[in-house]
């Protein structure tokens, strides 16, 4: 919310500097008439086109839509530790925050930091159930099966998920089915790509006695002794 202050005091301010531009070009020019007539446009842009009240609650509510997902693209775009984990847990944790429940605005006073869905604009409520809609279609739907088995074997391996509780989420969420799918996935992939394969006995005999039946090795021949400066290097 505050960004969102001082990107609109910065658009102000640019404004100011670019009005000169916008006063007609028969205006009388002198001391102090330029720098007047161009206050007098902006003032006059500003009242038809000033944010109102309505306007700023559309944008804190947002803001505070936004907020999660802000946070989960900050965090995956780490270099210095290892994000694969993070993915699923906040793929979880978005679809939790973006459903139709009550809106946090941590930056109001303490008693005013929550609203109840029947409290938040319709059109901010509108776009939240779209957002979770959009979050459902990609990341769980229309995730593809190889991206999504690596990510939860990713999540497995982190010692903090393992157990497939992941913060952020509310009292109650239960994430069972996804560990033991997860599980599942994991088993299979040892067993095709990871688990050493232990040849059988006849198998084994049969390349004992393929080696065996090789030729010796030649036998090894005396080191020749050089002479170099007096000195013999055998």
């Amino acid at each position: 919310f505050i960004n969102v202050f001082f990107f609109t005091l910065t658009s102000l301010l640019g404004l100011w500097v670019v009005c000169g531009s916008l006063v007609p070009w028969d205006t009388p020019r002198g001391p102090g008439v330029s720098e007047r007539s161009s206050f007098q446009v902006l003032v006059k842009f500003y009242k038809g086109h000033r944010l109102q009240h309505a306007d700023w609650d559309i944008i804190e509510q947002s803001v505070a839509v936004l907020s999660p997902a802000a946070q989960a693209t900050r965090h995956l775009e780490g270099t210095t530790y290892a994000t694969l984990p993070l993915v699923l847990p906040y793929i979880h944790r978005l679809f939790a925050a973006s459903a139709d429940v009550a809106l946090h605005l941590p930056w109001c006073k303490p008693g005013q930091q929550w609203l109840r869905p029947s409290q938040i604009i319709p059109a901010v409520r509108a776009a939240r159930k779209l957002l979770q809609e959009d979050f459902k279609r990609r990341w769980i739907d229309e995730l593809p099966v190889a991206e999504r088995n690596a990510l939860e074997i990713a999540t497995l391996l982190d010692p903090r998920f393992k157990q497939f509780k992941f913060p952020g989420l509310r009292p109650g969420t239960d994430l069972s089915d996804e560990k033991e799918a997860a599980l599942a996935t994991i088993r299979g992939t040892w067993q095709s790509d990871w688990k050493l394969v232990v040849p059988a006995a006849a198998d084994a005999e049969a390349s004992f006695n393929a080696l065996s039946s090789l030729p010796p090795p030649p036998a090894s021949t005396p080191k020749s002794k050089v002479q170099c400066a007096g000195i013999s290097r055998g």
